[in-house]
């Protein structure tokens, strides 16, 4: 079973198991379909994206956001780079909103976060760039698809890229 990610009105970005079996080294395209919301049943998008069973049994998606989710992802990260500016913000704190908004909003794109970052926690500043990269890799894309080998690139530029400024963030 693939696990298919499906944008609630209520609950926003849930995973669920799949409404179809993806035998081994098969692979669905998914756009346009709507589903019951795991949580509350209210009827929710399916997140357009290929979702695939490798031969040996792993699961594998490409996603396709919806222009609502690149608005939520992109109104985070907004919030995110106003509280740096100010005096009192807790890196920390920002850090891990950013990080839990991203779980809720695009769980997919978190999944291959933190498989791209392995055992290594992003920095605040880290997390912006990413999100910031990811939002417009997608937005500039013809696709408007991001693969996990993409984000794996991201998150390696990204980290060579950035001082040790002392402020993980969470895994």
């Amino acid at each position: 079973m693939t696990q298919l990610f499906v944008d609630c009105p209520t609950h926003g970005t849930v995973m669920t198991s799949s409404l179809v079996e993806v035998g081994p080294g098969a692979d669905v395209t998914i756009s346009g379909t709507l589903t019951p919301c795991p949580l509350c049943g209210s009827a929710g998008a399916i997140i357009n994206g290929n979702y695939q069973t490798k031969l040996d049994g792993t699961a594998a998606v490409s996603l396709s956001p919806t222009p609502a989710q690149l608005i939520r992802l992109h109104t985070a990260l907004a919030w995110a780079q106003r509280a740096l500016n100010e005096n009192e913000a807790d890196p920390a704190a920002v850090e891990r909103k950013i990080r839990k908004t991203v779980e809720r909003e695009a769980p997919g794109l978190a999944s291959m976060v933190d498989s791209a970052l392995g055992t290594k926690s992003a920095t605040l500043a880290a997390w912006i760039a990413i999100l910031l990269t990811l939002l417009t890799t997608i937005i500039g894309s013809q696709a408007k698809e991001i693969y996990p080998e993409d984000v794996a690139r991201i998150v390696e530029q990204i980290q060579s890229d950035q001082p040790d400024d002392g402020v993980s963030g969470s895994q």
